[in-house]
């Protein structure tokens, strides 16, 4: 047994309760949005390896980029993203386009590569990664220690089918659409705990890409008659 609790806390999928005064002091950006904030105690790890669940194009991207790290001379760093990414939104979403590298590697162990020597560089304040493969354990823990080595951080963006709940990242969560922004469950949180659903309301901020809550006034509905 003791054996078992050694190999599963070198592996980072043990956490003891002692460790709780130092998980607390683990340092965090807020996301912009006040909800989410109080969800995560503070807001996003500035440091770590942050796993987002997610379909593309539902507004994750909305979702996180209050929180980069805008460091004079540092880059935010996007490899393999499914899509062109397009500047003016990026710019819109607060992002200075001059300090943002898009690298699209062919192979997903150049991938791995990239993504690892972004971290360890120091010179990328926030990555951000769509995986073409299955992440491993390994992976995670090689890109835990370049992040801890940069003093930077991870994000990256995977399907809800391709996704390993024992990987040791530092938060997990899972995004999914809603008309007011988007439902966030909190799957795993270093030094805290899971969550259920609950609304990201993007109405104020992104009022284009949300459907209003309330009724609209000058829609009127059609009589229906009854059927036979």
């Amino acid at each position: 047994m003791n054996s078992l609790i050694k190999q599963l806390h070198h592996r980072n999928l043990l956490w003891y309760a002692s460790n709780r005064i130092q998980t607390q002091q683990i340092e965090k950006h807020q996301t912009g949005f006040v909800v989410l904030d109080e969800k995560l105690a503070g807001g996003m790890p500035t440091n770590g390896v942050i796993e987002l669940l997610s379909n593309p194009g539902i507004g994750e991207l909305r979702l996180i980029a209050p929180s980069f790290k805008m460091r004079q001379s540092c880059f935010i760093v996007f490899i393999s993203p499914p899509a062109l990414l397009n500047s003016a939104a990026l710019h819109h979403l607060g992002v200075d386009v001059s300090q943002v590298l898009v690298l699209y590697p062919e192979q997903h162990k150049d991938a791995l590569w990239a993504v690892e020597q972004c971290l360890q560089s120091g010179s990328c304040s926030d990555v951000i990664y769509w995986p073409q493969q299955d992440l491993t354990i390994s992976h995670i823990q090689r890109f835990q220690q370049a992040s801890k080595s940069g003093k930077n951080r991870l994000f990256y963006l995977s399907s809800y089918k391709t996704s390993q709940a024992s990987l040791p990242v530092t938060l997990s969560l899972t995004l999914q659409a809603h008309p007011q922004g988007l439902k966030v469950k909190i799957n795993r949180r270093k030094g805290g705990w899971p969550s259920d659903y609950f609304i990201v309301d993007m109405q104020t901020t992104w009022p284009y890409c949300t459907i209003a809550s309330s009724p609209i006034s000058n829609v009127i509905a059609f009589p229906v008659d009854k059927a036979g």
